[in-house]
C-alpha cells in the first residue's frame, strides 16, 4: 500500500524539525521526534509496510499506524487502497506521549486566515516551501 503527501500540502524542514501546512484547511504543523523521520520516509516513497518494517525496532505497528491515521485524518497525506482506522483521541494520546515512539505532530490554527487569503509564495526556481 502507498502512502504519499497530498497534493495541498507543503513542507520544510529546520534543524530537527519539519513544519507542513495544509494550504486546503490553513493549519500548519510542527514534527518532530520519530515523526520527523515518519515524514522523510513518506517523503522518499515509503509504503505503509516498509514503514512498519523501518520503526519496528523503536515503535509498535499499532503506534505508527494510528500515528499514520493522524497524518491521514489532518488531510496530509493520501493511503492507497485502504480506509485506516478512525482516531481515538486517548489511543493517539497514548501513542504520542508513550515512549519510545515520541513522535510529535502539533498542530497550529492562528495563521489559517492567513494561509487561506494569500497562500505562501514561490520565492525561487526551487520554490519554497516544498512542495510533494
Amino acid at each position: 500500500m502507498s502512502i504519499s503527501i497530498a497534493k495541498n500540502v507543503i513542507h520544510d524542514a529546520f534543524d530537527e524539525e519539519i513544519v507542513v501546512v495544509n494550504l486546503t484547511t490553513g493549519s500548519y504543523y510542527s514534527l518532530t521526534g520519530l515523526a520527523c523521520k515518519v515524514w522523510k520516509a513518506i517523503c522518499d516513497g515509503a509504503s505503509k509496510d516498509s514503514l512498519l518494517e523501518m520503526f519496528r525496532s523503536i515503535a509498535s505497528n499499532e503506534n505508527v499506524e494510528t500515528f499514520l491515521a493522524l497524518l491521514a485524518h489532518e488531510g496530509l497525506v493520501i493511503v492507497d487502497g485502504e480506509i485506516l482506522s478512525p482516531i481515538n483521541a486517548e489511543e493517539l494520546s497514548c501513542v504520542l506521549d508513550s515512549t519510545p515512539f515520541q513522535a510529535t505532530l502539533e498542530k497550529h490554527t492562528d495563521a489559517e486566515e492567513l494561509l487561506l487569503i494569500d497562500p505562501i509564495h514561490e520565492v525561487d526556481a526551487g520554490g519554497w516551501p516544498r512542495s510533494a
